[in-house]
């Protein structure tokens, strides 16, 4: 073991990296690469300088460095590098390197092609149980995201702990957020931000940010804090100091409000230049808003786009209105009204309430969607209808062809738009021509006929909703009216149930269809009918 490596191995990566540099042998261009990738040590990550580190140890002929790289190869290169790279890190760790077990594992948790968690555990754990602080942290993060076990969040604790005490500040930080999630006193919270700081002092700006937000109060946390705004302030200084774009927006905050600080917006906004120009998308929006604030529209206007080009919903909405109505530019009604149907899509209320003003939206409805979506729409604005999937024989469909569907319709949608008054729409009321009672047993439609995809209907399912059907068609005939005729007046007789629209070719199914509003189905037949289809409905569970 090389000088470099064993530094490496101790925790001591600000001295490593040194020696490292120096060896420039395969491994150490690995460790090198890891440094930066991870930004280990008091290093910012460096994606483009760790991929230099990686790509020319592979030149070199190291394994490691080849998986390291493996993201984002496919062809004869991912499988060269799966065949004969990997293969050789798995005999490198079988015979104890404890950099080749964590690769190992990482690889089969998610690194590469073959997923296989347990096999990845496993790696993950042997280089632990051989204190590489890196598989410690790597099997922390396992226990900690996927939550495998009742004891899943304890072995992640201990993972990080002992991790801790090699200086990764990444398994303190772990430690620190796990501890001030379950506080209960302040002696759990004190521990926590213990953590924290000695995480900070290792180099971890996000710590610094961490912390601000707990005192600031920001932190959804177990235990009630009282916000310390001057401690929040300092610690967001810290992360700011190394350039960190979110603390700096948050920093900004403080001087433009005047909080713990002489107000200055002046300086608010240069800060939030600077978030900006750290990558900090939040800050755009932010910086929008300060200019508005200022009355200053033209200056707004390009950081508004810019937060709206983001994706974020009040950007667009504020936008699409300074387009809209000429807010120190000139009026663009099509590129306003784009900018909120993009708001709108994003959730905005607002951008909703504007595009009917407009008249844009006159109606609202939606198709297809989940209980919860539905929900969650009528919050934003008024939902008008509501279509599904439903007739006779698929009341709570689990699927339309091949595609599943999010939500059942007699059990959840219908009591949903009975609640709310919502009319809903059926799609497919003759179950795409299923219940006109004209399909044969087999061999029904032609080559290029889209129903050939529907498992319901040509499948081994087929013969059973065929049966069914004939059934019906009997009943029809008692009554003296045609299936199809049957199938809509049960759909119309249904609660909540609009306009049903159903499908036709030519001009007589036209009239047929419209035949089944002349008539209705009596409380007796109504009955017949849910008897006969409750009668197979076992036979049509399988199969919905």
């Amino acid at each position: 073991m090389t000088e470099g490596e064993s530094l490496f191995l101790q925790g001591k990566i600000d001295e490593a990296y040194e020696v490292l540099e120096k060896e420039k042998t395969g491994r150490a261009l690995y460790l090198l690469g890891l440094i930066e990738r991870e930004g280990y040590g008091h290093r910012k990550a460096d994606e483009e300088k760790s991929r230099q580190f990686f790509e020319e140890g592979k030149k070199q002929g190291d394994p490691l460095c080849s998986v390291a790289l493996f993201q984002g190869e496919t062809g004869k290169d991912m499988w060269d590098t799966v065949n004969q790279d990997f293969s050789r890190v798995l005999l490198s760790a079988n015979h104890g390197d404890v950099l080749a077990m964590d690769e190992a594992g990482l690889f089969y948790i998610g690194g590469g092609v073959i997923l296989d968690y347990e096999e990845g555990v496993k790696w993950l754990a042997k280089g632990a149980f051989y204190e590489y602080w890196k598989a410690l942290y790597d099997l922390g993060m396992f226990y900690y995201e996927f939550n495998t076990s009742a004891d899943s969040e304890e072995k992640a604790m201990v993972c990080f702990k002992k991790a801790a005490e090699f200086h990764d500040k990444e398994s303190q930080y772990m430690l620190g957020l796990m501890l001030s999630m379950k506080a209960r006193t302040e002696k759990d919270m004190k521990e926590a931000v213990s953590w924290m700081e000695t995480s900070w002092e290792e180099g971890n700006e996000e710590a610094a940010l961490f912390l601000g937000k707990l005192y600031e109060g920001t932190i959804d946390t177990d235990m009630e804090m009282a916000p310390a705004p001057e401690k929040a302030r300092l610690w967001f200084e810290k992360a700011a100091s190394k350039g960190n774009g979110e603390a700096l927006a948050e920093l900004a905050f403080f001087y433009e409000n005047g909080v713990t600080v002489q107000k200055d917006s002046q300086k608010a906004a240069n800060l939030l230049k600077d978030a900006v120009g750290y990558g900090c998308a939040e800050a755009l929006f932010s910086l929008a808003l300060h200019y508005l604030d200022e009355g200053k529209e033209d200056e707004a206007l390009p950081y508004m786009e810019a937060a709206a080009a983001k994706g974020e919903e009040r950007a667009l909405y504020l936008a699409g209105m300074m387009y809209l109505y000429g807010k120190e530019t000139e009026p663009d009604r099509e590129k306003g009204i784009d900018y909120l149907r993009e708001a709108e899509l994003h959730g905005s209320k607002e951008a909703v309430e504007e595009l009917k003003k407009q008249g844009k939206i006159r109606y609202f409805g939606m198709t297809n969607f989940s209980l919860s979506d539905i929900r969650r729409a009528n919050t934003i604005t008024t939902v008008n209808t509501v279509q599904g999937l439903y007739n006779m024989l698929e009341q709570n469909p689990t699927a339309y062809h091949n595609i599943p569907l999010e939500y059942r319709t007699r059990d959840e949608i219908l009591p949903y738009c009975q609640e709310k008054d919502i009319p809903f729409l059926p799609y497919s009321p003759l179950f795409q021509g299923l219940l006109t009672g004209t399909f044969r047993e087999n061999n029904n439609f032609s080559d290029r006929d889209v129903r050939n995809a529907n498992p319901k209907l040509v499948g081994p399912a087929y013969s059973d909703f065929y049966k069914i059907v004939e059934r019906l068609k009997n009943l029809a005939a008692e009554w003296g009216h045609p299936l199809n005729e049957v199938a809509i007046n049960w759909l119309a007789k249904q609660k909540m149930v609009g306009p049903i629209i159903a499908g036709a070719t030519n001009v007589e199914q036209f009239c047929s269809n419209c035949q089944a509003m002349e008539w209705e189905l009596n409380q007796e037949q109504f009955d017949i009918l849910e008897n006969t289809i409750s009668e197979m409905d076992s036979a049509l569970t399988k199969i919905k």
